[in-house]
């Protein structure tokens, strides 16, 4: 089983926290980030991989490639269905119907700490890049979250990457560039825009 993230405090979601809450969040979780790189390669490794983070853009595909087949599905609740169904548009209700399967937790806790090593092979390419977190406007998809921000305003929320990534790859099983593309993309518009 792979290794949960226990936050040490009450956790308010990001669209209702306080600025006070958002900036203990983002303390922590940046205080987190070399602890989750190794529980992630001492994971790689217990599986037998000889995948190496470090930092490199060549270590994304390697990283990928031996994640892919461990992205793992099941059955949302009845109740999970119904929750999701109470905030949608009467348009979406469908899709939502159909929609039965979510990630693992195990899958959900490799994205997260996958979206952190992106990230930080990332920020281990340029000095220009930093973590921060955005407080307004408030119905903002990423308000309170940490980000990466460049030289410009475009802002990169790098677990929502590897999240959709993760759902992508459930179809285009094959592409185990698809991370390492994504890291030149970004690199370009957190740089350069």
């Amino acid at each position: 089983m792979y290794p949960t993230i226990q936050i040490p405090f009450e956790f308010t979601p990001f669209s209702v926290m306080s600025k006070t809450e958002a900036k203990e969040y983002y303390e922590w979780f940046l205080s987190i980030i070399p602890q989750r790189i190794e529980l992630l390669q001492e994971y790689v490794e217990l599986s037998g991989s000889h995948v190496q983070l470090d930092f490199s853009q060549d270590s994304l595909i390697s990283l990928w490639e031996w994640f892919i087949p461990r992205i793992e599905q099941k059955k949302k609740t009845i109740e999970e269905i119904k929750e999701e169904l109470d905030l949608v548009p009467d348009w979406m209700r469908p899709e939502v119907e159909q929609n039965v399967l979510k990630f693992s937790r195990d899958t959900e806790t490799q994205i997260i700490d996958i979206g952190i090593y992106f990230s930080s092979v990332l920020i281990h390419s340029s000095n220009k890049l930093k973590w921060v977190v955005i407080n307004k406007p408030r119905n903002h998809v990423d308000v309170n979250q940490p980000l990466l921000a460049g030289t410009g305003k475009i802002r990169l929320n790098p677990i929502r990457v590897v999240d959709v990534c993760t759902a992508r790859a459930l179809n285009d099983v094959g592409n185990i560039n698809m991370l390492s593309d994504l890291y030149v993309w970004w690199r370009e518009k957190l740089l350069n825009h």
